[in-house]
């Protein structure tokens, strides 16, 4: 590797998986990753029988940052979508759909704990949301009598 010379001595570079699993065999290996959500990402290969008896560590080593090369003038723009996503929880429903479509179900036990794969299917069930659906249609039907309110008032006032 061109960027090993600039390490220090201690740093020794992995060339394969297996050569990381005996690392990890030997407990004398950090699993670096990102924490996400309260989702740990690591950034190397590691199988799941790997992660079994390690903790994480809730203390940041370091702050990582996404970087987008842009044009100037998109800058703008980029930065308030990146935001609205943040906002309005895109973000987050994306790391647990790609973790639902990605991951084993024993890595995400692991990752995520409380998600839970018993085999069976999990019926969705509306009745928490039929408040949200009960004042939807209240103001669906409040919209319309305005709206032919409206056309008629304008009809008439055209009519004289």
């Amino acid at each position: 590797d061109t960027y090993e010379k600039y390490l220090s001595e201690r740093f020794k570079s992995e060339h394969s998986f297996e050569e990381r699993h005996k690392k990890i065999v030997r407990k004398n290996y950090a699993i670096v990753g990102r924490i996400v959500e309260s989702i740990f990402f690591p950034e190397n290969e590691v199988s799941n029988s790997d992660l079994k008896n390690y903790r994480v560590m809730k203390n940041p080593v370091n702050n990582y940052y996404t970087a987008f090369a842009v044009q100037p003038w998109l800058l703008q723009s980029v930065d308030t979508m990146m935001i609205r996503m943040k906002e309005t929880g895109i973000t987050k429903y994306h790391f647990g759909n790609t973790i639902n479509r990605r991951a084993s179900y024993s890595l995400r036990n692991v990752l995520k704990e409380y998600d839970i794969n018993n085999g069976a299917v999990r019926v969705l069930i509306l009745k928490p949301l039929g408040a949200g659906f009960a004042f939807l249609f209240i103001g669906l039907m409040i919209a319309t009598f305005v709206f032919f309110y409206e056309l008629r008032c304008g009809y008439e006032n055209n009519s004289n």
